[in-house]
């Protein structure tokens, strides 16, 4: 059962009806995550097909020259969703065909395997054109009925269809039946029954999503259309996650004009339209609380992550938009979710891809906060050095090898890049409780003398070395940063708040720093009083809310305050009445 709320309401999960039977649910691979939290004794078992050395192992099979299998193989794996599905041996077997196709007529594999919608509509329209011409219109026609019962059959939540619904649509016998549905006979109790299944679901979901293009009309059942597809599957979860990555890709420009020709009808923009106002419409029904709170985690205790198997709102979202690959299309969906807010995810390496595309196409005025996601890098093995790489770090260099793995990319990196787009109009940058290592540190100051929108930067209990904050200071300090507005939340840093309070005299943009929180010694406090007094500091409002000081460190504020009458300074013991 691919959904487990169908049931949940019956007692079933809850033991309260038939408390001593045993109960047997099937689902993918993104459900068990969900599950285990509502049955008493769980025992999951994981009905596997192609490991990832299978997947490869089967690629080189399938091109057979060494070279066109790697190539191949690491164009799929790049694309984590497609990379996923090929875990079923027919579907590997479909996206080698296809890449195998591209190949024949020189086309770049990269473009074709950057998403999943691509890879599938490249294969359906590839058998049409397979197809006899005079055969053409009745092949298209065929396939516009096989659309409509995957989505019959989606919405109704079933994979399995009787002989009846094939006849009710003409589709018994049919070259479609044969090549995209599989049929099994079951034993009945007067005769034997046939069913018919789609060769995947990832097809039913494929043909379903197609459906909405090739059938617009404005006469349709409400709860058959586009909207309804949409507003019924509000969290964007369970069954009917890839249907909406599909709807979503088969709306590319260039992708509907393909529709219109391998299958001889006219798509309508209305559907690109009403899909467009559906995702504005998420972020006036989903905006984000002000004040969400960001205090510090227990002391040794881990940010808990992200429930497994559970998709995330704004990422499912995101994932969606990247599959369009029209940048023009994101950067006005986007005008609706002025906040991207991603809480407690580990991050994936396509997660990262994603994230960094919609923001390379974000428009003016976006922020982007990232609240306890996991930003490490994959685990690498640790390979053991032989006699000579020992001696010769012993003997100076380890230099050499300190120097490569300061320049080794950070898991970010990308996103950054992102942000330095003449096009990106992200404007706000939060980071809380993200465990910022020295790379991506390294990484975002570059970023920052670069971003042409980037006016705000919150850095909140991200656990920065010492190191981290001297390479970010050095980004703020230089002439082409914008950031107007800097908030640091980090009170493991003292003395090495020296290099963010030495960027003050030299950044000519940043005018309010928020420094709340912090631990500020007295001989901080004063080299920060003696740079607020600099021609070259621009800072007009200090926040020190919360943050505790000595009567001689608020003697020397409030000299600043007076040679500097301009200058905003908020702590509740610097005025009678705060």
């Amino acid at each position: 059962m691919d959904q487990p709320e169908d049931f949940q309401s019956s007692g079933l999960m809850g033991k309260t009806l038939l408390p001593g039977a045993r109960l047997l649910v099937t689902a993918r691979a993104t459900a068990p995550g969900r599950l285990q939290s509502r049955l008493c004794s769980p025992q999951c078992a994981e009905v596997c097909g192609f490991s990832d050395k299978d997947k490869k192992k089967y690629f080189h099979k399938f091109f057979r020259e060494e070279w066109l299998a790697e190539q191949a193989y690491r164009s799929v794996k790049e694309n984590e969703t497609l990379f996923t599905l090929c875990f079923v041996p027919f579907v590997c077997w479909i996206v080698c065909t296809v890449l195998r196709q591209q190949l024949d007529l020189g086309q770049d594999l990269s473009r074709t395997s950057k998403t999943t919608t691509s890879v599938y509509l490249f294969f359906v329209a590839s058998f049409l054109s397979s197809a006899p011409a005079a055969d053409g219109p009745q092949v298209q026609g065929e396939l516009r009925k096989l659309c409509r019962l995957a989505r019959e059959g989606l919405l109704g939540h079933r994979a399995q269809f009787a002989e009846k619904d094939l006849e009710r649509l003409q589709l018994r016998g049919s070259k479609i039946q044969r090549l995209f549905l599989s049929k099994k006979e079951l034993p009945g109790v007067l005769e034997t029954e046939a069913t018919y299944q789609f060769m995947d679901q990832s097809f039913q979901e494929f043909f379903a999503a197609l459906s909405y293009l090739l059938d617009d009309k404005g006469d349709r059942a409400p709860a058959d259309s586009v909207g309804a597809l949409l507003r019924g599957n509000a969290e964007l979860r369970g069954h009917l996650a890839l249907t909406t990555r599909f709807l979503f890709g088969l709306l590319n420009t260039e992708r509907m004009r393909d529709v219109e020709r391998h299958f001889g009808c006219v798509v309508s923009e209305r559907v690109k339209q009403d899909v467009l106002r559906w995702v504005q419409d998420q972020g006036h029904q989903r905006a984000a609380p002000e004040g969400t709170q960001e205090t510090e985690a227990p002391e040794g205790r881990e940010e808990l992550e992200e429930d497994e198997g559970e998709l995330n709102y704004v990422l499912e979202l995101l994932y969606c938009l990247y599959e369009t690959q029209e940048g023009a299309f994101v950067s006005q969906a986007l005008r609706g979710l002025p906040e991207l807010a991603l809480e407690r995810v580990c991050l994936s390496r396509m997660d990262v891809v994603v994230l960094s595309y919609c923001i390379r196409c974000c428009p003016e005025g976006q922020a982007l906060r990232l609240v306890s996601c996991g930003l490490a890098p994959a685990h690498e093995k640790k390979k053991k050095k032989n006699l000579m790489k020992r001696l010769h770090g012993s003997l100076g260099g380890s230099s050499s090898q300190a120097t490569m793995k300061k320049t080794q990319a950070s898991p970010l990196r990308s996103l950054f890049e992102a942000m330095t787009d003449q096009h990106c109009g992200l404007s706000s940058l939060t980071l809380c409780r993200c465990k910022l290592s020295d790379s991506v540190c390294r990484d975002l100051s570059e970023a920052l003398r670069a971003a042409p929108a980037l006016t705000e930067l919150g850095l909140l209990q991200n656990g920065l070395s010492e190191a981290g904050l001297r390479v970010l200071s050095e980004g703020l300090a230089w002439p082409q940063c914008r950031v107007r507005k800097l908030r640091v939340q980090q009170p493991t840093l003292q003395e090495a708040l020296h290099y963010l309070i030495g960027a003050l005299s030299q950044s000519s943009a940043l005018t309010a720093l928020d420094l709340s929180d912090c631990q500020l010694p007295e001989p901080v406090v004063t080299y920060l009083c003696r740079v607020l007094q600099q021609s070259g500091c621009h800072l007009q409002t200090l926040s020190l809310t919360s943050v505790k000081l000595s009567a001689q460190s608020l003697q020397e504020l409030r000299e600043v305050k007076k040679a500097k009458p301009g200058l905003v300074i908020t702590h509740p013991l610097l005025e009678s009445h705060p």
